[in-house]
């Protein structure tokens, strides 16, 4: 296993980190953490090193772990100093990597191991490259620069993400290509990386109802990979004219967002009608109205004050109920 992290470091820091691993096959293994500095050097008389490139090399894990029946097990490094203020050598050349290496030494081969649930303490290391308990079979980070997924729900855009679905069970990628579908069989509706339960979002695979890690994802409408003349965007960027408060916090973990603000007449009647999207059919206020459940119009979308963006819940119908003009059974008949 090995990943760069020369950008998700702090020069002069100390670092300490853990990971989680499972052994079958051998009795045990001689784990080694590795950390690799290459610097090209530009000043040969007094750069680091009298050699074009310098490799400067930390081992803060040399441990042998015992395979205890295959049970899962934490395995903690030493405190380590990463190379001290390496920004100092950067007047005689420059950094090329800093590469943190998991590896063996001398396994029999027979032997297997699992690694997962990297975990730095003082979260000053990197993002881990999974945050579950559960084995991948892909443990790097799964996000690169330049790709993205759009993820549809019949046949619309739902989101953007960058890393493609895993089950968590096993930690397999699953296909993410063009006409890769997949059928729902539970859901939250809140933001997998907000919630306490982060994987209950499942889907149909092989037969069996797989959770998918990290849970629902959150809404992301990435212009590298969304056309927007294509969406319903409400324009809610300006931080003066808007004003926007969580509700529902508990339940959602901040999820939802109520808009206060008065919106254009003449926006809101471009976009599509909620009552298109009410699945309950009529009511009193709207008796004729027919459920289009499995006809929904086309979502909206909020673009808010700090770039992100939220999903318009269309199933929220609110009913005005003062005290002047209450709703006669408090909106019971229409929940």
């Amino acid at each position: 296993l090995a990943q760069n992290i020369l950008g998700r470091i702090i020069p002069g820091e100390k670092y300490q980190f853990g990971f989680w691993t499972s052994i079958t096959g051998v009795a045990s293994i001689d784990f080694r953490v590795i950390m690799r500095m290459r610097f090209f050097n530009n000043d040969l008389e007094n750069g680091p090193c009298h050699k074009p490139i310098c490799n400067f090399f930390n081992r803060p894990l040399r441990k042998n772990v015992k395979a205890n029946g295959g049970n899962w097990q934490q395995v903690i490094t030493e405190e380590f100093d990463l190379f001290g203020d390496y920004t100092e050598l950067e007047e005689y050349g420059e950094i090329d990597i800093v590469l943190f290496q998991l590896l063996t030494r001398n396994m029999g081969a027979a032997g297997e191991y699992s690694v997962t649930n990297f975990e730095v303490f003082e979260e000053r290391f990197t993002n881990a490259p999974s945050s579950s308990m559960i084995p991948s079979w892909s443990p790097t980070n799964l996000m690169q620069e330049h790709i993205g997924y759009i993820v549809k729900y019949n046949g619309e855009v739902r989101t953007v993400v960058r890393a493609p679905f895993q089950i968590d069970r096993t930690g397999e990628s699953l296909s993410m290509g063009s006409g890769a579908e997949y059928q729902l069989c539970e859901v939250d509706e809140v933001e997998g990386r907000k919630a306490e339960f982060p994987n209950r979002m499942n889907f149909f695979i092989g037969g069996r109802c797989e959770p998918i890690r990290h849970g629902n994802p959150a809404v992301d409408i990435d212009l590298n990979f969304v056309n927007l003349t294509s969406l319903h965007i409400l324009d809610l960027s300006n931080k003066n004219g808007t004003s926007i408060i969580p509700i529902n916090v508990e339940q959602t973990y901040g999820g939802d967002w109520l808009l206060e603000t008065a919106v254009q007449d003449d926006v809101c009647a471009s976009f599509p009608s909620p009552y298109d999207n009410d699945y309950r059919g009529g009511d009193p206020t709207n008796p004729n109205d027919i459920p289009t459940r499995f006809t929904p119009d086309k979502p909206v979308f909020a673009k808010f004050p700090d770039g992100s963006y939220g999903l318009y819940d269309s199933r929220l119908i609110l009913h005005g109920n003062t005290l002047e003009e209450p709703v006669a059974d408090g909106g019971g008949t229409t929940v």
